[in-house]
């Protein structure tokens, strides 16, 4: 998953998140933690596509999300997150 010099504002006045960019390898985990308000639910909300940024490009697997459909988006992104916890149950004790 990328983030690509992603702006989002939940009005076009007042962007509250300005060219954000990182990279997260495939198999990877990502937390989120931050203060209320930090927009860690509105980055959750552009990768389900809940909201498309006003510039910028989100990619999952090199291709861009508003290139795929929103079914196959989100039951990628639930089938990983699924696995992930499934692996870090598994690691757990007793």
């Amino acid at each position: 998953m990328a983030f690509e010099g992603v702006s989002f504002g939940y009005s076009k006045d007042e962007l509250v998140l300005k060219h954000v960019s990182f990279h997260l390898p495939s198999g990877r985990v990502l937390g989120i933690v931050g203060r209320s308000g930090g927009c860690k639910t509105t980055i959750t909300r552009l990768l389900f596509r809940m909201y498309n940024p006003q510039c910028g490009v989100i990619r999952l697997n090199e291709v861009p999300l508003t290139d795929m459909h929103l079914c196959e988006l989100r039951q990628r992104i639930l089938r990983k997150m699924l696995l992930s916890l499934y692996s870090i149950d598994s690691m757990l004790p007793g």
